[in-house]
């Protein structure tokens, strides 16, 4: 039994690390994205705090609208005193970008904390606040730190979060981990019942169905 469990760990910790190393290599492209959306969403506002969020816009794309492979110290500067405005959308992405720094620097109390108030801020967009959460809930999982994990995603609302599939799947490797594999079998079912999902959340969704079942047998 205790192997089945070890074969277990491994498998998700493999899982939760090429999600980290995923979510590296897309963040920008999501960055940019919800920063032109958030701009473009802003102009309707009153002139006062539209003209305030412009301005934000205009410091945050100088910052990482370049094509440069490295943000420099400077740069992490200007972005820290956006995020600490804690007032608009790039203050919730410029707190992203430090978050990523500092995990990529193995700074984890830094990047732990940074997500955390992206995710407690309630005047960030909750496209932002849920993506902060679901790159949380992956740190925690990789380090075997389930509590935490069960708490961050346990608070979001699963049915009506822009990334439901990844956290439910997420949820479900947390119910491994607990040996709650009945609830576990429910959301990864569910998962792949569904024809929206993407086919590497069914994969990994099989994957982790089929770690349950050798574990049953096993017992």
């Amino acid at each position: 039994m205790n192997d089945i469990f070890d074969e277990a760990e491994k498998e998700i910790k493999h899982i939760k690390k090429i999600k980290l190393i995923k979510t590296g290599a897309y963040i920008f492209l999501f960055l940019s994205i919800v920063a032109v959306l958030t701009t473009g969403i802003y102009k309707w506002n009153e002139n006062r705090f539209n003209k305030k969020v412009l301005l934000e816009s205009d410091m945050f794309l100088a910052i990482v609208g370049e094509d440069k492979d490295q943000l420099s110290e400077a740069d992490i500067l200007k972005l820290n005193e956006i995020a600490q405005r804690d007032d608009t959308n790039f203050s919730a992405l410029s707190y992203l970008i430090i978050a990523k720094k500092n995990y990529d620097n193995e700074n984890y109390e830094n990047f732990t904390s940074n997500m955390e108030k992206i995710i407690l801020n309630k005047s960030f967009d909750v496209v932002i606040r849920d993506f902060a959460v679901l790159d949380l809930s992956n740190y925690y999982l990789a380090k075997n730190l389930t509590e935490q994990a069960f708490e961050k995603i346990n608070a979001v609302n699963l049915d009506s979060s822009p990334y439901r599939d990844l956290l439910k799947l997420n949820l479900a490797l947390v119910l491994i981990k607990q040996n709650k594999t009945n609830e576990s079998k429910a959301i990864l079912s569910s998962i792949i019942a569904q024809e929206h999902v993407p086919s590497k959340i069914i994969e990994d969704s099989r994957a982790a169905l089929y770690l349950i079942e050798k574990m049953e047998k096993n017992a």
